[in-house]
This record gives C-alpha cells, sequence and structure tokens, in this order.
C-alpha cells in the first residue's frame, strides 16, 4: 500500500487554466473535455476563472463542479473585460498545483487523449519546456470545420528545431501560435514572469516571452502533429472584434517590437484589417484602415483615392 502511494506521488500533474466569459452555449461542453482528459499516468486539476458572467455560465460551472469537486476549482469575479484576461491567468497559474500548464478558454474544447503524447516528448528530452500541437477551427454557423489553428510556417520551424526562427518570426509579423495547444512547464512561465498584464494580448506577448526565453537558454519547444483542440468560430470571439485587435496588436508593437520592424508589422496589420472590413461590409472602418496601410505609399494614395470613390458611391447608393 505504501507502495502504491508513493508511486502515485511520483505521478506528473497537469493544471489546466480556463477563462470564461458569457460561454454559457459552450462551457459545460468545454469542462466536460477537460474532465475526460483524466488518466491514471498523470494528476489533473482545472482551474477556471469566470469574468463576471451575465448570462448562466457561473450557474453550469457550479453545477458541473458539483460533480467534480476534488478536480475543478472556480473562481468568480466582477466584470472587468479584455484588459484583466492577463492578471486573471496569472492568479490561476500561480495558485496551480502542477508542474505541467495547459490552457482553454471557455467557448472552446479538447479532444481526447490530448495530454498522453505530450506528457511523453517530456521524458524523452529534458531540454524540453514547452511542447506544442495543432487545433481545427470549427465555424458554428456553417457547422463545418475549417483550417489548422497553428500557423504552416511556425509549424515547419518547430518540426525543424528552429527555435530562434521561430523568435525572429514571432518578432516581425503576427503570428498565429494557439496557447490551446500548449503544455508548458510552470517553471518556466514563472522564470519569463507569466503574462504581461501590461497589454492585452495574450498568445503573442506569451509566444514572444517563451521563445525569447528558449533561444537565450539553449532550451527546446518540441512539436507534435496531433490536432488536441477545437477552437469555435462565433461571433462573440474576442478576437474578432476589429477595434480590441488592432489595440492588441499596437501595444505589442510598442512594447515588444524594434522600431525597424515596426512599420512592416503595422502596414501588413491595417492592410489585413482593410481586407475584413470590406468583407463585413464595414466600409468606413476600413478606409480608416487603408489610410493608414497607404499613407507613405504615393502609388498607394493614387489607388486610396480611387477605392475611396468606390465605397463612397456604394455608400450613397444605399
Amino acid at each position: 500500500m505504501i507502495e502504491m502511494e508513493n508511486e502515485n506521488n511520483n505521478k506528473p500533474m497537469i493544471s489546466v487554466v480556463m477563462i470564461s466569459y458569457n460561454h454559457q452555449v459552450f462551457i459545460e461542453e468545454s469542462l466536460m473535455s477537460v474532465v475526460e482528459q483524466q488518466s491514471d499516468s498523470y494528476d489533473l486539476e482545472i482551474l477556471i476563472v469566470d469574468d463576471g458572467s451575465s448570462d448562466d455560465t457561473q450557474k453550469i460551472i457550479s453545477s458541473v463542479q458539483e460533480k467534480y469537486p476534488d478536480l475543478i476549482f472556480p473562481t468568480f469575479k466582477e466584470h472587468a473585460g479584455i484588459t484583466a484576461i492577463n492578471k486573471n491567468l496569472n492568479e490561476q497559474i500561480k495558485k496551480a498545483r502542477g508542474e505541467y500548464i495547459a490552457f482553454l478558454a471557455g467557448d472552446d474544447k479538447y479532444l481526447p487523449n490530448r495530454f498522453e503524447k505530450q506528457l511523453e516528448a517530456f521524458k524523452k528530452d529534458d531540454l524540453v519546456e514547452l511542447v506544442i500541437s495543432n487545433g481545427k477551427n470549427f465555424d458554428l454557423a456553417r457547422e463545418e470545420f475549417l483550417n489548422s489553428c497553428q500557423e504552416e510556417v511556425i509549424v515547419r520551424m518547430l518540426q525543424e528545431g528552429n527555435e530562434s526562427d521561430v523568435y525572429e518570426y514571432i518578432t516581425t509579423n503576427v503570428p498565429t501560435l494557439l496557447i490551446q495547444g500548449f503544455l508548458v512547464k510552470k517553471s518556466m512561465l514563472e522564470a519569463i514572469d507569466f503574462f504581461d498584464e501590461s497589454v492585452i494580448a495574450d498568445d503573442w506577448v506569451l509566444n514572444i516571452r517563451i521563445f525569447q526565453y528558449l533561444t537565450e537558454h539553449n532550451k527546446k519547444a518540441m512539436y507534435i502533429e496531433d490536432v488536441v483542440f477545437q477552437r469555435n468560430i462565433h461571433g462573440e470571439n474576442t478576437s474578432r472584434n476589429i477595434d480590441d485587435h488592432s489595440l492588441r496588436i499596437m501595444q505589442v508593437v510598442d512594447k515588444y517590437i524594434s522600431p525597424t520592424k515596426q512599420k512592416h508589422i503595422l502596414k501588413k496589420m491595417h492592410l489585413n484589417f482593410f481586407i475584413l472590413c470590406v468583407r463585413r461590409k464595414m466600409y468606413q472602418k476600413s478606409l480608416s484602415h487603408f489610410y493608414q496601410y497607404q499613407k507613405n505609399d504615393f502609388f498607394m494614395r493614387d489607388l486610396f483615392l480611387l477605392i475611396t470613390n468606390k465605397i463612397a458611391k456604394k455608400l450613397n447608393a444605399k
């Protein structure tokens, strides 16, 4: 009996940090997707913080927690908005008992056997501080899977073991490397001082801090080509709010990107948002982004005037 207790005590522990806000449609399935990750090969805890939901999210969390009181540990807060996301994440990470940390939003879900291969990767190489897997975007309106979540160019760099190239890329571009696919050592999160609470960007800044640390300390990130989470695309995703998303980018550029790279990133940002605004028929906002994109380019100024006239005609025709 004593030997079994010692064996159990030697099992690794994973702490899943979750955040939610007005996720009543998703939260039960999201929580249960983590509960179902329980395994004999590791211990698990779920730390979820709700940012003052005005719907039934907290009630549903409490209902699920009553069934798993030793597994789910909720924190309910007054609503503070996107500026509090990083603070909420940091509070949960600091409370976490696990040596490994994973992340999930309350409107996404894990897929079966989320952690088995990732844990094996840590056992094979002591230099590995982070294991990354992929996810799939799911369009709820169309009820179909879209593209993979992790950016292909970053995946290739990870497969080749080029952490320094990843760091260069994510400080030159606005990358897509979602933390829902991460399993990371808590000790490294402590070493990089967790999430930056002075900005609202979560994934991007954490990635910058992580890959700077890996590069400077000759540590590794391992990529495993498994789809381990589903990211639900819907109208309430915070990343779909163009104003919030552009503020995220500008904060990161101002604080983390060298002056020589800033213009390149912002120019691409304004072009992408211009295209997105046109697709969403947000014509006035599209003009603002296109102006910012072309203002230092004489050829683009002429094109801007042409497009402005066409959009003005569309608006007047309504």
